[in-house]
């Protein structure tokens, strides 16, 4: 990641970097064995995908991120 950060032009998302690297090294400790996945590239691509063998539960997990995206982005908290 660090000839990334380097180059000219191009932003990097540090949250996105810390994200990745935990599921990483999760995936290579043996203890993550699926993922689902939403991609942006920075033209505004965007994909999707998965990786390992995803069951219903995740796909009901899916569903309950949709909604709380929603949720978030239309009804957010407001402070007390």
């Amino acid at each position: 990641m660090k000839e990334v950060t380097k180059l000219k032009n191009i932003s990097v998302d540090h949250q996105t970097v810390n994200q990745l690297k935990e599921l990483l090294s999760l995936a290579e400790s043996g203890e993550l064995k699926s993922i689902i996945f939403i991609d942006e590239h920075k033209d505004g691509r965007v994909g999707h995908g998965w990786a390992g063998q995803p069951n219903i539960r995740m796909i009901g997990e899916m569903e309950n991120v949709k909604f709380n995206f929603f949720s978030m982005m239309y009804f957010p908290v407001e402070d007390s």
